[in-house]
């Protein structure tokens, strides 16, 4: 019984030892990013006030959307049919974003973001969050698909990002398409696709992956 105690403890030591030196990596890492995006983040202001978030009442799961803008890698201006405009925050992913198109991750949250520029004036469906519909910032929580004949010919546009490996999936909250989305990724990861072609910026997502986990785990015991 004293050596099963003994086992037991010392995995949930290393357990807590591995998320220390990852939360540590991480920091410089974040701290790092958030220099390299600061300019992109302050144009992202500016663009996200022209929305009048206030009017999120108007929005509806089933709702046609065009998208009038792109904030970021995983935020869009829409407006409805009946000229009510928003912020979508796509659920479930994250996209990281520098000023520059360098090498490291801001390089594919570029692409994602480029991505998401040639959708401007497009058509696409709103699908809300079946909890909460919208954050504390006002924007909406949902997924956006394109319009199609047929709903399985209709294309998730923040699965297009993961499945390209430009975003990643984004566990920290819970999401209703996290399965698919994870199962994109793992595809992603096996083809070496976007950032899981690099060895280094793999192995930080997955820290940051860690993280999001853990700090999610604590909400809900919180909970």
């Amino acid at each position: 019984m004293i050596i099963t105690w003994y086992k037991s403890s010392e995995r949930m030591s290393w357990r807590k030892l591995k998320i220390y030196i990852v939360r540590n990596v991480l920091l410089i890492t974040s701290f790092l990013l958030l220099c390299a995006s600061f300019f992109f983040y302050s144009e992202a202001e500016v663009i996200r006030s022209k929305y009048d978030l206030s009017s999120a009442e108007q929005f509806a799961t089933g709702s046609v959307v065009t998208i009038t803008g792109v904030i970021d890698g995983d935020e869009i201006g829409v407006v409805n049919e009946t000229g009510g405009k928003g912020v979508v925050r796509l659920l479930g992913v994250k996209s990281f974003l520098s000023s520059n198109r360098d090498q490291s991750l801001g390089r594919y949250g570029m692409q994602s973001y480029d991505y998401l520029k040639t959708l401007e004036g497009k058509q696409m469906r709103l699908t809300l969050n079946k909890g909460v519909t919208v954050d504390t910032k006002g924007r909406l929580l949902g997924y956006l698909d394109t319009l199609a004949p047929k709903e399985d010919e209709s294309l998730d546009i923040g699965m297009h990002m993961i499945s390209e490996g430009w975003s990643v999936v984004y566990v920290e909250f819970p999401a209703e398409r996290e399965t698919v989305y994870l199962h994109a990724q793992q595809k992603a990861d096996e083809n070496k696709k976007g950032l899981w072609s690099n060895p280094g910026l793999a192995n930080q997502v997955r820290g940051f992956n860690l993280l999001w986990r853990e700090s999610r785990k604590e909400r809900e015991q919180e909970d």
